[in-house]
């Protein structure tokens, strides 16, 4: 996992034309995150920072830990299922209503490709509930973390007056 992880962060960062340091920035890493993992520091990365890496580089996870460079999961062919897609997209939504979260168009996006996928390679013909209401939470936290805080608002507000 760990050669594939680092060839897809190198791959796709190179591709996008973007440094690694200007990447753990565009994810809402600490300095050095992605540089460790790259260097061989850091060998097992938690799934929040592969979510903040994999939204950064505009890919889902599964494709950051594929062999190959930017590739497909494994079972997914040329024609998509319209079926689990459906659903798939079903499912997002009544998770995100029933929640009361907010999803933005890209956030949506996102979200479908990583349950569509994880779907797909489980050989599911429906979209995993569990599956989405815990991505779509660790998705929001990740994002939450990025947003400032209502004491940081306010500072900057009264920085600007």
């Amino acid at each position: 996992m760990y050669d594939s992880l680092k060839r897809q962060i190198i791959g796709r960062a190179a591709g996008k034309f973007i440094s690694i340091g200007a990447l753990e920035k565009k994810a809402g890493l600490k300095r050095n995150v992605l540089r460790n993992i790259l260097k061989g520091a850091s060998k097992n990365p938690s799934i929040s920072i592969l979510l903040a890496t994999a939204s950064a580089l505009e890919c889902s996870i599964l494709d950051l830990l594929e062999k190959n460079v930017a590739p497909e999961p494994k079972n997914i062919s040329n024609h998509y299922n319209k079926d689990l897609l459906r659903d798939v997209f079903d499912t997002v939504l009544e998770v995100s209503e029933k929640k009361k979260i907010p999803l933005s168009s890209q956030d949506i996006f996102t979200i479908l490709k990583e349950v569509y996928y994880y779907s797909i390679n489980k050989n599911e013909s429906k979209a995993d509930k569990s599956f989405s209401e815990w991505f779509i939470t660790e998705h929001i936290k990740k994002f939450n973390k990025q947003l400032p805080s209502r004491q940081e608002k306010s500072n900057i507000l009264e920085e600007v007056e």
